[in-house]
């Protein structure tokens, strides 16, 4: 006897809360009957009933007689303000990231009736500013904080204490293990990535470029930038783990002028290339085109050396040759955080507080069309 399939109810409400949207949005403002429904979504008519109660206590739908209006999606309305924190655009070498964050969930929560603000923190800002500006808002999303070193500690603490308040979704590491819930970039997810993509590519010796936080900083830049570097220390464990080649593993200082900080890259990657190695995982975030200019005229040829790093290429940013890129995955995180607004909104703890989303691989020439087995 064939068994008959089975869809989680989370997953019902969820097409049945898109099809009101997208309804809606094409003038139709009443649902068919529940028989229509019901096969539509290749459920019982019980469990449509109970979609339908939900939606209706949402306020998404308004039952008139025995049809139902639908009504202008206000899911996150009673989610207050949403506030999004992102650092200055000059100081942050993930800027395009979160900038394309923004552009992402600015629509998407305004066509659920949310009020999304933004609030970007910069050095100049002032910690009495910071704290009003959070103190006000329903929900908190962080993408990162900007400032001095300093300021970025207090600014960290000040909302460490703030969770038990208020609804705080960090969206990208260093700050997931210190919040309950988070939408981010699963990046242990991305250095697997890399590392089964360059052995796809047939790479046997690899170098890697890293942060290392050195223990002559004092205690106030090791707290920033000892936890940035768990971010790169992730990419690195899950490299380490799928790429089963040699590994050389170069700890970059992330100090001193930017042009020199490049320069010393392009050596170590000139030297690898000389020593007879095949590839390169750069597993920092990085401005592509300046990064990768000038290994062209270092004489590396394409077709015998390998390049992959992290960035949002396919996201809106073009991969520049010679790069192959793991994307920032920027479309799935914004879905996330949506996610738990929704569920914040209908007052019930998310079945899955923490998201992290599994990065994709944007292909090019310099590594080729691979098939990656999971």
């Amino acid at each position: 006897m064939e068994k008959r399939g089975y869809t989680r109810f989370e997953e019902v409400y969820k097409r049945f809360e898109r099809f009101c949207t997208l309804s809606f949005q094409e003038g139709c403002t009443m649902l068919p009957g529940e028989r229509e429904l019901a096969e539509k979504f290749g459920v019982s008519r019980l469990t449509l009933r109970k979609a339908i109660e939900m939606a209706e206590n949402s306020r998404l739908i308004e039952r008139e007689g025995r049809r139902a209006a639908i009504l202008p999606n206000r899911t996150l309305r009673s989610c207050g303000e949403i506030l999004f924190i992102t650092p200055n655009s000059c100081e942050n070498v993930l800027s395009p990231a979160f900038e394309r964050l923004w552009l992402i969930l600015k629509p998407m929560i305004e066509n659920l009736g949310g009020d999304l603000k933004l609030f970007v923190d910069t050095p100049e800002t002032s910690m009495e500013q910071f704290c009003s500006v959070c103190e006000r808002a329903g929900v908190i999303l962080i993408s990162h904080l900007g400032g001095g070193v300093s300021s970025y500690c207090r600014k960290y603490e000040f909302l460490r204490k703030l969770r038990s308040k208020k609804k705080i979704i960090p969206l990208s590491d260093p700050y997931l293990e210190a919040f309950e819930y988070c939408a981010a970039l699963d990046n242990r997810g991305a250095g697997e990535v890399a590392g089964r993509a360059l052995a796809a590519a047939g790479c046997r010796k690899v170098l890697v470029l890293g942060i290392l936080c050195y223990p002559e900083w004092d205690s106030e830049k090791l707290k920033v930038f000892g936890r940035q570097h768990a971010i790169f220390a992730k990419r690195l464990a899950g490299f380490t783990d799928t790429f089963p080649g040699e590994i050389r593993n170069y700890p970059r200082v992330p100090e001193g002028a930017w042009d020199d900080y490049i320069a010393r890259d392009m050596d170590q990657i000139e030297c690898a290339y000389r020593d007879g190695f095949d590839g390169v995982f750069i597993a920092t975030d990085e401005n592509t085109p300046r990064l990768t200019a000038p290994i062209l005229s270092r004489g590396i040829v394409p077709e015998r050396f390998k390049i992959i790093t992290v960035h949002g290429a396919g996201d809106g940013m073009e991969c520049i040759l010679p790069l192959t890129s793991v994307s920032h995955s920027t479309g799935g995180v914004a879905a996330g955080a949506v996610e738990l607004l929704k569920q914040f909104s209908r007052g019930v703890k998310p079945p899955q507080p923490r998201i992290l989303v599994r990065p994709e691989l944007y292909l090019n020439k310099t590594i080729g069309e691979v098939k990656l087995c999971d």
